[in-house]
């Protein structure tokens, strides 16, 4: 994960097949904000629960939850993505069309 004010890494992730043949992606995450940002955004981690829709062939979004330990929570949908992987917020902006503006 990667955003304009800190990156993550995934420590541990599993795919889980549940018994209706859909698909579950479970992780457990840290993420480091930038230095500029962490007087109000603490080094944390986290975890998820995704459920993976569509096909192999033609895959849907993922849908889910996480949590951290900052006792932060919400919910998520990630329905759009790229083959092309990067570790540059700014690479990535410029991959889903969109322009990346100054940050400290």
């Amino acid at each position: 994960m990667i955003t304009e004010q800190s990156a993550g890494d995934l420590l541990i992730g599993h795919l889980i097949e549940q018994d209706d043949g859909a698909f579950r992606l479970i992780g457990v995450y840290r993420n480091e904000p930038r230095i500029s940002a962490r007087d109000r955004s603490a080094i944390h981690y986290g975890a998820f629960i995704l459920e993976v829709g569509g096909t192999a062939i033609n895959p849907g979004p993922l849908r889910g939850y996480y949590w951290t330990d900052r006792g932060t929570r919400g919910e998520l949908v990630v329905s759009d993505r790229r083959l092309q992987a990067t570790n540059s917020y700014d690479v990535a902006l410029r991959l889903f069309g969109m322009v990346a503006e100054a940050v400290d």
